[in-house]
Formats: structure tokens, sequence, C-alpha cells
């Protein structure tokens, strides 16, 4: 949903593009054609979003990975501004993480919208990446039909490497 929202304002018309379409094309065309298959097609099988994902959990083996999850964010945002620091080993007082947290906030930054948004050539207006901020919207907007694929498609890349049989379950386990 994020990434469809993101897009949705400035790369794609969401009139002309639906999320299931979207899906389609973005989630679960890599199940058609791995992106090693020599006679995939160019396209979105060069975005395997479950290999990102795969990529980021493997690179916690091999050097300090800080993994933030964003209903914890949404939920609680200062005691993760406080692992951030932390992390980065910023010796932060109370009131640096006052700071933080309230700049960090998705009320401020959607407030502040064009400090957090890119610019890509030819595009000819910047896109926001602070869009809604919801979370569990996906259970309101995608089809029983397409939740059901997506999490085939989750048990397919990720649970045999993580062991987890879906996001809730996968973001247990994260510290």
């Amino acid at each position: 949903m994020s990434f469809y929202n993101f897009l949705s304002h400035g790369l794609i018309d969401p009139g002309a593009l639906s999320i299931e379409t979207f899906a389609e094309c973005w989630l679960l065309a890599d199940q058609l054609a791995e992106r090693s298959d020599p006679l995939a097609p160019f396209g979105p099988y060069l975005y395997n979003y479950w290999q990102h994902l795969l990529d980021w959990w493997a690179a916690r083996a091999q050097a300090p990975v800080l993994t933030l999850v964003y209903e914890h964010l949404r939920r609680d945002l200062a005691p993760q501004v406080a692992r951030v620091a932390d992390f980065m080993g910023i010796a932060a007082d109370a009131a640096l993480l006052e700071l933080a947290t309230r700049q960090a906030a998705f009320e401020f930054m959607a407030a502040h919208k064009e400090q957090f948004s890119d610019e890509i050539i030819g595009i000819p207006h910047r896109l926001h990446k602070v869009v809604r901020g919801e979370v569990g919207a996906h259970r309101q907007r995608l089809s029983p039909a397409l939740s059901a694929r997506i999490d085939a498609a989750w048990r397919h890349y990720v649970t045999p490497v993580t062991g987890a049989t879906g996001y809730e379950e996968f973001i247990a386990v994260l510290p």
C-alpha cells in the first residue's frame, strides 16, 4: 500500500491502475519468472520485493543492522527514536530525544512533506514519501483474493528463510 500510495502521487494514475493491477505487476509477477531467469522479460521482475526483504534479513549476520517496523514507529515513536540514537552511537539527552521524536512524528513530516520527498528527473513534481501514515489500511483496500495471493507469496519466499509464516509473526521476532 505504501509503495502504491507513493507512486500514486506522481507516477501512476490510481484511476487507471488499481491496487490490484499494481500488486500483480510489482509484487506477484516475480512468481512467474525469477529475476535470475535469463528468459524473464524486462520489467518488474528486476525488483523482487520479497528478495529485497530477505537481503536485509541476511545482512543482520554480516553487519550491524537496525530494523525498524513502521507499526512500532506509529504506535510508540519515542523509544524507537532512542533506539536509533543508541544504534548510531549518539549520546542524546532528553531534550535532543524529544526534538528528534517531535520531528520524526508523522504530523510534523506531513506538515513539512517537501523536506521528505524525492525529485526524479523527468517528473515535473516531487514524489512525497509522507502520504497517509496509516497502519493496516491494506485490510480495507485489498480484496480477500489479493490478500491471499500476497500471503501465498510471503510463504513462498519469506517463510523458508525466516520461518515466519506471515508479516505479524515476522515483526514479532525483530528486536
